[in-house]
């Protein structure tokens, strides 16, 4: 086989992940190539805006540009082991080895799952959505404020409307009046607070 054959045929190979750097700025892989062949350094290519950091193990299509061994880049990492099944055609995922997963599915409907979905907002969260749903509860650990013109489920002129049992803790203020320490006038004098 001439040099040049050599060198067309080994400009491509498949690769198993033996370590990844993710500290640097362009990610580094050790790949095994072969029983043989070790590449350590490896620059690991990925599309703008996506990033994650593979398992020991992972699979990887790995270029040699003009064909020399000494220089190679990865261009792609995939790891079957983890991978999300039973997408539709034009359905897209994003998935964790634990179980995570965000999966864009027909009907323009995204699924998320997982443990705990946390948002760091440095200024505010907006859901312009006609209705928000919850299987269980809905809690706040802050104060909850309603202002006008909010979409209120089931209608009505009131900024919150609520089918069921309020469950309050502390105090409610209800035109600046507090249900907890109210007094009002009466015959004789003014009332106690409520017990």
């Amino acid at each position: 086989m001439s040099a040049i054959s050599q060198r067309v045929v080994g400009m491509i190979a498949r690769g198993v992940v033996a370590l990844a750097d993710a500290q640097r700025k362009l990610q580094t892989l050790q790949l095994r190539l072969t029983a043989q062949e070790v590449k350590d350094g490896v620059e690991h290519f990925e599309p703008y805006g996506y990033t994650s950091c593979p398992h020991d193990g992972a699979e990887a299509l790995v270029l040699f540009p003009s064909g020399d061994r000494s220089h190679a880049v990865t261009v792609c990492v995939t790891d079957r082991r983890y991978r999300h099944l039973g997408l539709k055609p034009g359905e897209v995922a994003i998935y964790t080895d634990e179980g995570d997963k965000l999966v864009m599915r027909r009907g323009r409907i995204v699924e998320l799952t997982t443990r705990i979905f946390r948002v760091n907002a440095s200024e505010r969260v907006e859901l312009n959505t006609p209705q928000v749903v919850a299987s269980d509860a809905v809690v706040s650990q802050g104060p909850l404020t309603a202002q006008d013109g909010l979409a209120v489920a089931g209608g009505g002129d009131a900024a919150i409307t609520v089918a069921g049992t309020v469950a309050v803790s502390d105090d409610v203020v209800a035109g600046g009046k507090s249900v907890v320490h109210h007094r009002h006038p009466e015959t004789g004098g003014i009332t106690d607070e409520p017990v």
